[in-house]
């Protein structure tokens, strides 16, 4: 069978791979071998026109279809004859055009006829049907996403996960995330971890280490030993092993920088965290008062519970890891700023109340005794009252921390990303309705609500909460987590639920 797969001459290097892709499907599943091209052929059973709404001039002329859609909206359609001018009719019996509101898209579109010809796309590689006979749909389709924010973490904290993986590891499942049409990912780093250099005040940064400083000796004993080959410790492969603070910073912040790029290649965006209250403990003599933070291995510090808010030294501290963030990754798409697990600079909140109130008329949305009492009673929450307290607590000091060093003292002018967007990740419940008028503009919130998906559907009402008219508000799902473990995570009946709620209320 000739079959002809055509991409504009204009075409965006994601349409030029989705391109490819097809054509790869077309042999793997049909036996068909054929490469894109530009040219219209002279003879053809099949012609696939590949095309975002950005690029292939004349197809945005006979098709407006594909104008009108949008930017994550994928389609195909198929085409007759009258739908050509006579001096660009292809002979070919059958035409599908495949496209999308833009590069991305397109690529999903792809995809999608893919899965339709009975591929399935797992985390690792795909499954494939028995070869069958070639065919195209027989009905058109237009698709929009459920829900705009489709994210995946990566690198995280534990041997066990991610941040254990190299590049060659990564690029198998960004290749997946792509075809199960995910469009973000959340590169999770933490402050001891070797991805970003700094200093404050003569004080230079040197030292960093993995999975929370823990060693996992491979011994001739283990079982599957001789899959390690001469290793003699668990590491990541793209990270030199036992290599100074410089050699593995320089690698690690390289390791990042090709994932970003990556992700990039397949059409996903990136998210880079920055921690802006926790600090290696060589800065501790900078920083009067600071305490060792609540966390497994204790290896930062952070600001003591009394730390003034607009602390000079801590507002230089946290002012570098910013711009050393933006200026490191500059091919990042948003900065996440989250909020510490456990909340101990948390005293000078009726301050930081006061302030954000003055600015934004907070206390509109309730008083700040009625959402601490709101905290007290806050509904099966694992952590009790008197956490679910001092996390509103300590996210009031964490805003006003954040909202002076962005918006009033304005640090980031002068890097390369003056005007990142930023997301604002795990503010405690009880805000949420004041955060549309905090957040910079252009920002988004990422929410965590508990532990796994189970606890949240008991708690489902906090859901309604969120200003997702306002702004882009995305849930945090668990999978696996380091005290649950992954067999609690496989009642997909509750991801259901939420995913169902999310769409209900408006979520991103």
């Amino acid at each position: 069978m000739k079959v002809a797969v055509i991409i504009g001459k204009d075409a965006h290097e994601l349409e030029r791979f989705a391109a490819e892709q097809l054509c790869d499907y077309l042999q793997r599943l049909f036996d068909i071998y054929t490469r894109p091209t530009q040219d219209l052929p002279p003879l053809t059973e099949v012609l696939f026109l590949v095309s975002s709404s950005d690029t292939n001039l004349s197809i945005k002329y006979l098709f407006p279809k594909l104008m009108e859609i949008g930017k994550q909206d994928i389609m195909w359609q198929r085409l007759y004859c009258q739908d050509f001018e006579k001096e660009d009719l292809p002979v070919s019996r059958s035409i599908l055009l495949i496209g999308g509101g833009s590069p991305q898209s397109t690529l999903w579109a792809v995809y999608e006829l893919v899965e339709k010809w009975g591929v399935r796309y797992l985390l690792h590689g795909d499954v494939l049907p028995e070869k069958s006979r070639f065919q195209l749909p027989d009905v058109d389709l237009v698709m929009e996403p459920a829900l705009p924010v489709r994210q995946w973490r990566v690198i995280n904290d534990f041997a066990c996960g991610p941040e254990s993986w190299g590049m060659a590891d990564y690029r198998i499942v960004i290749d997946q995330l792509a075809k199960l049409k995910f469009n973000r990912i959340l590169l999770s780093l933490w402050p001891w971890q070797p991805f970003l250099h700094y200093q404050v005040k003569g004080i230079e940064r040197r030292s960093a280490t993995l999975w929370f400083g823990f060693h996992y000796p491979i011994t001739d004993d283990m079982i599957g030993r001789d899959l390690f080959g001469d290793e003699i410790e668990f590491w990541n492969p793209d990270l030199p092993y036992d290599a100074n603070y410089q050699e593995l910073t320089t690698a690690g912040i390289q390791f990042v920088r090709d994932l970003i790029d990556y992700a990039h290649k397949r059409g996903i965006e990136s998210v880079v965290t920055a921690t802006l209250t926790e600090f290696p403990p060589e800065f501790a003599p900078l920083l009067k008062e600071s305490q060792k933070v609540r966390q497994l291995a204790e290896l930062t510090i952070v600001p003591g519970a009394g730390t003034e808010i607009d602390d000079p030294i801590l507002t230089d501290l946290a002012a570098t890891v910013l711009q050393a963030t933006v200026n490191t990754y500059p091919r990042a798409d948003y900065v996440a700023l989250g909020m510490p697990e456990f909340r101990q600079w948390a005293d000078m909140y009726h301050k930081a109340w006061k302030i954000l109130d003055d600015k934004y008329q907070v206390s509109a949305y309730g008083s700040l005794e009625d959402i601490l009492d709101s905290a007290k009673v806050r509904i099966g929450y694992a952590g009790g009252p008197d956490r679910a307290v001092q996390e509103v607590k300590g996210d009031i000091v964490a805003l006003y921390f954040y909202d002076r060093l962005i918006r009033e003292l304005k640090v980031l002018e002068g890097t390369h990303c003056p005007d990142i967007k930023f997301i604002y990740s795990s503010v405690a419940e009880e805000l949420f309705p004041i955060l549309p008028y905090i957040i910079p503009a252009g920002g988004e919130t990422l929410n965590f609500v508990d532990y796994t998906a189970s606890r949240i559907v008991q708690r489902r009402d906090v859901l309604k909460n969120v200003s997702s008219s306002d702004i882009p508000c995305s849930l945090i799902y668990t999978l696996h987590d380091d005290n649950v473990g992954v067999l609690p995570q496989l009642a997909t009946g509750s991801l259901h639920q939420l995913t169902k709620d999310l769409r209900q209320y408006g979520w991103s």
